[in-house]
C-alpha cells in the first residue's frame, strides 16, 4: 500500500530510477530475459498462438501512435543506409505486394566491409522475400531469395556481378 502510494506521488523519481537501473544493469537484465525465454519457451509459444489476433491488433494500434510511427521511421532510415539502385523495374501486378531485395550482401563480397555491394535491389513478391527472415547475418535469407531471383528473372547474381568461383 505504501509502495503504491509512494510511486503515485513520486512518479518521475521512480521512472528515473528504473531508467538508470536499466542502463546500469543491461547485461544482467538481458541474461534474465534470455533465461526466462528458455525456461518458458512452450508457454510463450502457446500464448502467441492463442492471442495471435489480439497481438496483431495491438501491433497495428501501436504503429498508429506517435511512438510507433517514430519506431517505423527509425527502422526505415536504418534500412535506407543501404542504398537503392533498382536493377529491374517492378514486373508484378499492383495487387501483389512487393519488397525490394538487396541482391548482394556481404556473403558474396570478397571485401565484406565494402558498402557498394549493398546498393542493388530487385523487386520480389513480399511473401517470397519474407519467407526466410532476413538480416545481414542470415545467409539463408540471401540464398533463398537468390534462388527465387534465378527462377523469376533467370538471373544468376554471382555471375552477374563476377563472383563466380566465390563459394560460401
Amino acid at each position: 500500500q505504501y509502495n503504491k502510494q509512494y510511486c503515485l506521488v513520486h512518479k518521475d523519481k521512480v521512472k528515473q530510477y528504473y531508467k538508470q537501473y536499466g542502463q546500469d544493469n543491461k547485461e544482467e537484465i538481458s541474461q534474465r530475459a534470455k533465461q526466462y525465454r528458455l525456461v518458458h519457451k512452450e508457454g510463450i509459444k502457446q500464448y502467441l498462438l492463442v492471442h495471435k489476433e489480439e497481438i496483431k491488433q495491438n501491433r497495428k494500434r501501436y504503429l498508429s501512435t506517435v511512438s510507433g510511427k517514430f519506431a517505423q521511421k527509425k527502422h526505415k532510415s536504418k534500412h535506407r543506409k543501404m542504398k537503392h539502385i533498382m536493377l529491374i523495374t517492378n514486373p508484378f501486378p499492383s495487387d501483389i505486394k512487393v519488397d525490394d531485395h538487396h541482391v548482394l550482401n556481404n556473403f558474396h563480397a570478397i571485401d565484406a566491409n565494402s558498402s557498394w555491394n549493398k546498393w542493388f535491389v530487385i523487386p520480389m513478391p513480399a511473401i517470397t522475400h519474407n519467407y526466410v527472415g532476413g538480416n545481414a547475418s542470415n545467409l539463408e535469407h540471401w540464398r533463398h531469395n537468390e534462388e527465387w531471383i534465378r527462377k523469376l528473372y533467370d538471373i544468376d547474381i554471382k555471375e552477374l556481378f563476377g563472383f563466380v568461383g566465390v563459394e560460401q
